[in-house]
């Protein structure tokens, strides 16, 4: 069996609890629950301890890859502005411009970024062909998957010169397009399991521009919701059994168990969920409620350290020790 990597977005340096002690620990005993994100600036937890990334937490978490060690992908704004990979407290500047995500992985040693429209392993960069916005990656063997987007070269149904409705859903293998859906669409998310290459995201549905959530195995696409939801699929982790994905129906943080959906806030709370793992029988899902970072055991919310700083959680992943 080939292990894959999932980037999801998140994470880094280990560290004791800045509030002294450490919070109740609703983890799985022999296993790590690693969390990462942004409360009032980068930020990592540890089943439930926090540590801040970076320089005093001075970086904008936007990946995260676990494997021998925890890899932190982001971007650090003002005057020095950066890219960077965060490694055991050591920081890689990749790049000091260009939009998007800064999205790691790493295995044996090896480390992996997308950025800028440049694939980088190990301080060489190489362009990435025809790519739009890339949103996630995923390590399968030698090869770097990459989820995305990209546009068209027209606009659809006509509803604005300046609102560009011919959005396709992508995969790249490493620096070349593999698959590309045919009705306007995005992809957030990648996931990999055994040899099949699942994406997740949405469509767009016009003139009401609703999303569907949605996502694909093999290129064959699966919907999770209907037309008159605005829905979107964040996060896989598939199983020998089960598809799992997480993501917001309606401003609210859901997740979707072979399509079955479970609400995980309150109909009067706003909230989304960016990020899910799955250890045995225990689901574990990451996020934000009314602005403020979140995560989930079974549907359960679980107190976390600086969960009362403004943020959210954008990347969770669960491993046994």
């Amino acid at each position: 069996m080939k292990d894959c990597i999932l980037i999801a977005i998140a994470l880094c340096l280990f560290g004791c609890s800045e509030d002294g002690a450490d919070p109740v620990n609703p983890w799985i005993p022999d296993s790590t629950v690693h969390l990462a994100g942004n409360a009032g600036g980068g930020s990592y937890w540890r089943n439930g301890v926090h540590s801040a990334v970076g320089d005093n937490g001075n970086v904008w978490v936007q990946s995260m890859s676990v494997d021998a060690s925890v890899l932190i992908g982001g971007y650090i704004g003002g005057m020095d502005a950066r890219r960077v990979i965060l490694q055991n407290q050591r920081e890689t500047i990749l790049g000091t411009d260009g939009g998007g995500l800064t999205l790691v992985a790493c295995r044996d040693n090896n480390v992996f970024a997308v950025y800028n429209r440049l694939l980088y392993k190990n301080g060489a960069t190489t362009p990435i062909s025809n790519i739009g916005w890339p949103t996630a990656m995923a390590l399968l063997g030698d090869d770097v998957y990459i989820a995305g987007s990209s546009q068209g070269n027209e606009y659809a149904w006509g509803v604005s010169t300046f609102y560009p409705l011919d959005t396709y859903a992508i995969c790249w293998k490493n620096e070349s397009e593999i698959f590309r859906e045919t009705v306007n669409s995005y992809a957030n998310t990648i996931f990999i399991h055994e040899d099949d290459i699942y994406l997740g995201g949405h469509l767009n549905h016009y003139p009401s521009l609703d999303r569907i959530a949605c996502y694909w195995k093999n290129g064959q696409r699966f919907e999770l919701t209907e037309k008159d939801q605005d829905a979107e699929v964040r996060s896989l982790f598939v199983t020998d059994t089960h598809v799992y994905a997480a993501g917001v129906i309606n401003d609210q943080a859901v997740y979707w168990k072979d399509g079955v959906a479970t609400t995980l806030s309150n109909w009067n709370t706003n909230s989304v969920a960016n990020s899910i793992s799955v250890l045995g029988t225990d689901v574990y899902v990451a996020g934000s409620e009314d602005k403020y970072p979140a995560v989930w055991q079974n549907g359960v919310k679980q107190n976390i350290a600086n969960q009362d700083k403004q943020g959210e959680i954008k990347c969770v992943v669960a491993v046994s020790n």
